[in-house]
């Protein structure tokens, strides 16, 4: 089972990592969502349909949003910083399609 070992994970990032969920009580991560959300219309343009867009293809999109530097990560990759507090290493984060 790929997500046997999800919960594991996350009981393990949990003191490291903030809840960074947007919530009325945490507006500043607006900015944040509407940047990713405009990445992501990069490869699926609004008003397209999205029939076209299978697992693979999703997987692909994802893996090279998380290899962009973010300016909020202080220019780091989602995928390094993940590796970071994980220590898994990087290559894994980013080649893992299941």
């Amino acid at each position: 089972m790929p997500l046997a070992r999800d919960q594991d994970v996350i009981q393990a990032l949990a003191p490291q990592c903030p809840d960074t969920s947007r919530t009325p009580i945490v507006p500043n991560n607006g900015g944040a969502n509407e940047n990713l959300n405009g990445l992501v219309r990069e490869y699926c343009p609004k008003g397209k349909s999205l029939a076209h867009v299978n697992q693979l293809r999703a997987s692909l999109i994802a893996m090279d949003l998380n290899r962009r530097p973010r300016k909020r990560l202080d220019f780091h990759t989602p995928a390094r910083i993940f590796a970071m507090l994980s220590k898994i290493p990087e290559s894994r984060v980013l080649y893992r399609m299941r």
